[in-house]
């Protein structure tokens, strides 16, 4: 089969045409589900053959041959001990008790439990945010010059990561700035070991995040559109899932970035989506800002909660990002904002003021643009 490969891929290169590649004799231990019956397909014979061909096996003797496991008995120990820890681990889910009722369901998500979390956390040992917003505190006096949404964005993340080791930033083209330049700087800053590029594969990235949080670390995870969920929104959803459905035992603490709501610079409307299927998914906390002010407090309270292990997105506007006057005709820099002071040990704090709602279907531009709009709440 690697032969077979490596021959479609030089195909491939020296033609410049497509290859199809097909596996045979490929085996597999059981069927695709329980109502795959491979006797209805296989005859005897072949499905006798395709167990002597176990890749269990094969991938076991492999390993004793390159010396990764020293011998059959040591390999037969390991896997008895792993299916002694499997059976505990599902008996004592099984004497969990179950919360079916739609009421406690929500409390799992609800900003009491939250807060329970936030203060527990701050009770076991200091968040490793507060450390980031005390290096935010010293160097909030340095300039309160207003400035545009995305670099009061790209300020927030280099302080935050300034403050504390285990922030990585990962996404598509983000060792080059990014999309809009959000991440410009990091890599120089803090290296390829804590912002480092991805291939343009959401499903593996999502993926990646889970792992870089049940590490240790908190990830940034920048998804470059909404559109582009959609290729990896299997294993996002799972993400989520992931501290929510064990009623938080087990921690995934990470943050996403994403573009949304409008169209893009450029691109046009594939890029980006009036809907994108973030909302309402259990385990998931949703936050769009118009400003980088609201932003940088937001991404505070979103590591906060990753460090509970918790699951945020943050959800922006690409016609936002660059903003700079309500008016634009008058260019009176009116949506120019000052980077905020940290609340060391605190939460942020949102005041009814600071409260718009979106309208589904139109642009977060025409929102600004419109006092309307504009909820007391």
């Amino acid at each position: 089969m690697l032969r077979a490969s490596r021959d479609a891929a030089e195909y491939v290169r020296t033609t410049r045409k497509p290859a199809t590649l097909l596996l045979n004799n490929l085996s597999r231990r059981f069927g695709h589900a329980a109502t795959d019956r491979q006797a209805a397909y296989l005859s005897d014979a072949e499905i006798r053959a395709q167990l002597a061909r176990d890749p269990v096996v094969d991938a076991l003797a492999a390993a004793i041959h390159a010396g990764i496991v020293p011998n059959l008995d040591a390999a037969l120990e390991e896997n008895i001990r792993i299916g002694e820890f499997a059976r505990e681990a599902f008996a004592a889910a099984r004497a969990e008790p179950r919360e079916m009722t739609e009421a406690a369901l929500i409390a799992r998500c609800g900003p009491q439990r939250r807060k329970r979390e936030a203060i527990d956390a701050v009770r076991h040992g200091a968040p490793p945010t507060e450390s980031a917003s005390s290096a935010e505190a010293g160097s909030a006096s340095r300039t309160t010059k207003p400035s545009d949404m995305r670099q009061l964005m790209t300020r927030a993340i280099t302080e935050l990561m300034g403050g504390n080791e285990r922030i990585v930033y990962v996404g598509e083209d983000v060792e080059h700035g990014g999309y809009y330049r959000v991440s410009e700087g990091l890599k120089g800053k803090f290296g390829r070991r804590r912002c480092f590029d991805w291939p343009p594969d959401e499903a593996s990235l999502v993926g990646a995040g889970i792992g870089l949080a049940q590490a240790g670390r908190l990830p940034i995870i920048e998804i470059p559109y909404a559109a582009y969920l959609s290729c990896g929104y299997n294993q996002f959803v799972e993400a989520c899932f992931l501290h929510w459905l064990p009623d938080g035992k087990q921690p995934n603490g990470m943050v996403f970035r994403m573009q949304g709501f409008d169209e893009g610079i450029f691109g046009g409307h594939f890029h980006t989506a009036n809907g994108p299927p973030v909302f309402g998914i259990p385990g998931l906390d949703v936050l769009c800002f118009s400003n980088g002010r609201d932003w940088a407090r937001g991404l505070r309270s979103c590591l906060r909660h990753a460090e509970v292990g918790g699951v945020s997105m943050l959800l922006d506007s690409t016609a936002l990002l660059t903003r700079r006057h309500l008016c634009t005709d008058a260019r009176d820099g009116a949506w120019e904002f000052a980077y905020p002071a940290a609340c060391v040990g605190g939460a942020e704090e949102l005041e009814p003021d600071d409260v718009l709602l979106y309208r589904h279907g139109r642009r977060p531009t025409e929102q600004v643009d419109t006092a309307e709009c504009r909820a007391n709440i």
